[in-house]
């Protein structure tokens, strides 16, 4: 069976399914992999947008953490395939009031610092909301 097979498969069993994380900070992403997996998440964490095409290249996602400001710069490439692809996403960034292009404008927006409970009610938002029609 492939990946994104599996992947849905694993979902339907009512595991919350697979996760991507796009942080480029190395104590948060390795932070949040832990705290999302402790919570029933499969979390494959990537630094750029780069390693996010490659990633989701190889797998299906259920959800996305985007950081608006990361290495290369790019994040808003990832969430315009995301929500092409119908992925559903959010932001999570240090960077207040961004300027989020329209096409994102809809999307959940979780301001840096944040504690568990706020990333978790986010993300479950966002799973809820989907994405919009």
């Amino acid at each position: 069976m492939g990946e994104r097979a599996m992947a849905t498969d694993a979902y339907s069993q009512g595991r919350l399914g697979s996760l991507l994380v796009m942080e480029d900070d190395p104590d948060l992403s390795g932070m949040l992999k832990e705290i999302l997996a402790m919570q029933g998440y499969e979390v494959d964490v990537v630094a750029s947008a780069a390693d996010a095409f490659d990633r989701i290249e190889a797998k299906a996602f259920h959800a996305a953490i985007l950081d608006i400001q990361t290495q290369d710069g790019a994040s808003m490439s990832v969430a315009d395939y995301l929500l092409s692809h119908r992925i559903p996403y959010m932001f999570a960034s240090g960077v207040p009031n961004p300027q989020l292009p329209d096409a994102h404008q809809w999307a959940t927006f979780l301001p840096k610092p944040y504690r568990i409970k706020e990333l978790m009610s986010a993300l479950d938002r966002t799973r809820q909301i989907g994405i919009p029609v």
